[in-house]
């Protein structure tokens, strides 16, 4: 077996192992339908735990393709992995550069799902950008010239309607559905 393989055989739990070999067969099978000319611009992403020893890190892996064989697949590929901000696997995303809609396996239903992204504000996308930026909710409304309670109630309002809950999972769910 391939030394790249067995790293996940020692190292991600059953459950999500089991969850992972569906999504690399299904991710496939996605991306083997799309246009040969578009393919280099979809990126795959999802979450996972990886154990070492009693340590378990839930990790959230970026695969994007950066060459294609002669006859379309994937032949070269860039992964990024980074800490999930989310708190349980899955979250199996593909996804256009530059466009809003995006495809989100279902492990339910063992497809794939067609879904419409979210538009945010142009001054949700400021609020965004500030925070990554580690500026405060003061500064944020004096760069923005709001009151503090615009900014306040304009976060509140992106995190419900992202579906998150702090400033953390918020960027790094727009950074990962191309909002921002």
């Amino acid at each position: 077996m391939d030394a790249g393989y067995q790293m996940y055989i020692d190292h991600v739990p059953d459950a999500d192992l089991q969850m992972l070999l569906e999504v690399n067969k299904k991710g496939f099978d996605l991306f083997n339908e799309l246009p040969v000319g578009d393919r280099l611009d979809y990126t795959i992403s999802y979450d996972f735990h990886l154990t070492n020893g009693r340590h378990s890190r839930l990790i959230h892996h970026h695969l994007t393709p950066i060459l294609l064989s002669d006859v379309g697949r994937i032949w070269l590929a860039l992964c990024t992995v980074s800490l999930a901000a989310t708190d349980e696997p899955g979250h199996i995303i593909m996804q256009k550069n530059g466009e809003r809609s995006y495809f989100e396996y279902s492990a339910l239903r063992h497809k794939w799902e067609k879904k419409e992204g979210i538009t945010l504000s142009e001054t949700e996308r400021d609020v965004l950008r500030l925070s990554a930026q580690g500026y405060t909710m003061n500064d944020i409304a004096d760069r923005l010239c709001k009151s503090v309670d615009t900014i306040k109630a304009c976060k509140r309002n992106l995190f419900a309607k992202i579906g998150v809950k702090n400033i953390a999972e918020a960027l790094f769910h727009a950074t990962n559905y191309q909002m921002i």
